[in-house]
C-alpha cells in the first residue's frame, strides 16, 4: 500500500525517510510535505545499512552519536563472529505454503551472517539476493547450518521434511536444523536487526535456541 500523503502532512513531520524501490514516484509529494530521504532500505545489505544509517544521522544533525552507535554495532558482531566456528556454512530461508526462498549472501541477512564469519553459500553465480529454490537445490546447496522461517504454517517445508530427500540433507542428519523469526530476519534491516540476528544465531550454534528434530 502507498503512503497516504494527507496523513503524512497532518503530522507535520521534519524528514520524512521513504524507501528508493517503493516511493521514489511519491518524492515530490513527500518533498512538498517535508525535506525527503530516498534510501535502498528493502534492497540493501548490511553494509548499506550502515551508510543508510549515517545519511539518516547526518539528516538529523546527529552524525557523532550515529557513528558512535555504528562502532558499537561493529564491535557487537565482532564479538560474536569470536565465539561462532569460522567459515561454517549457514544458509538462511523462509518458507511460505508453496515457496522455500533462501537469502544468499548478498541479501540482507546472508551479509549478516557473512559479517559473522560464516559462509552463506549462493544458489547460482549471479544469483540474486533472495532466490527460491527446489528441495533438489536445496541439497545440491547442503549447509551444515539451516536456519528457517517460515511465514505461516503449514509450509513448503513442512511438506519437504516429510520426504526421504529431506533426510539426506546434512543439517538435518546432524540436528543443525534451527528455526528463526522469519519476518524480522527476512524483513528488518538496520543496526538493531542485525544485532538480533547476530545474537540469534550465536543462540543457535551455543545451544540456547532450540534446534529442530529432523
Amino acid at each position: 500500500s502507498q503512503p497516504n500523503i494527507e496523513e503524512i502532512a497532518r503530522l507535520k513531520p521534519d524528514l520524512i525517510i521513504a524507501d528508493l524501490a517503493r516511493h521514489q514516484a511519491l518524492y515530490n509529494d513527500l518533498a512538498s510535505v517535508a525535506p525527503t530521504l530516498m534510501l535502498p532500505s528493502r534492497g540493501e545489505d548490511y553494509e548499506g545499512s550502515l551508510k543508510s544509517a549515517e545519511l539518516i544521522g547526518k539528516a538529523l544533525g546527529k552524525s557523532a552519536p550515529m557513528q558512535a552507535r555504528i562502532a558499537q554495532n561493529r564491535q557487537h558482531l565482532q564479538d560474536i563472529a569470536k565465539q561462532l566456528p569460522s567459515g561454517a556454512k549457514v544458509l538462511f530461508g523462509v518458507a511460505r505454503e508453496d515457496s522455500f526462498s533462501v537469502h544468499g549472501p548478498h541479501s540482507y541477512a546472508g551479509s549478516v551472517l557473512q559479517a559473522l564469519g560464516l559462509n552463506v553459500p549462493a544458489v547460482r553465480e549471479n544469483a540474486a539476493p533472495t532466490e527460491f529454490v527446489s528441495l533438489e537445490q536445496l541439497l545440491a546447496l547442503d549447509p551444515a547450518w539451516l536456519l528457517l522461517g517460515h511465514y505461516r504454517h503449514p509450509s513448503l517445508v513442512d511438506s519437504w521434511s516429510k520426504q526421504p530427500l529431506w533426510q539426506v540433507l546434512g543439517a538435518v542428519r546432524n540436528q543443525q536444523v534451527a528455526e528463526v523469526d522469519g519476518d524480522s530476519w527476512a524483513r528488518n534491516r538496520g543496526v538493531m536487526a542485525s544485532e538480533q540476528i547476530a545474537e540469534d544465531t550465536l543462540a543457535i550454534f551455543k545451544g540456547g535456541k532450540p534446534v529442530l528434530n529432523p
